[in-house]
């Protein structure tokens, strides 16, 4: 479903109602005991949406630092 505000003459998308399939994966590489680095990475596909062409594939990435805290003494 999807649905415009046509009330001016310019237009506003409001809604979309739609699947969306978003598979991902990521890893972390450990630095140290405690340190690590993150990565990961997820692909979008919209099953209907608001572009003239009809699908969106859109993909993310992240990068991150991971920090472990002991616990209690444990490893």
């Amino acid at each position: 479903m999807r649905r415009l505000d046509t009330s001016s003459t310019n237009y506003r998308y409001l809604v979309t109602t739609t699947y969306i399939y978003s598979p991902g994966a990521g890893f972390d590489f450990d630095l140290s005991d405690h340190l690590a680095i993150k990565v990961d990475g997820q692909v979008q596909r919209w099953s209907h949406s608001p572009t003239t062409s009809g699908t969106i594939y859109s993909t993310i990435g992240t990068i991150g630092l991971v920090y472990r805290f002991d616990r209690f003494g444990m490893p």
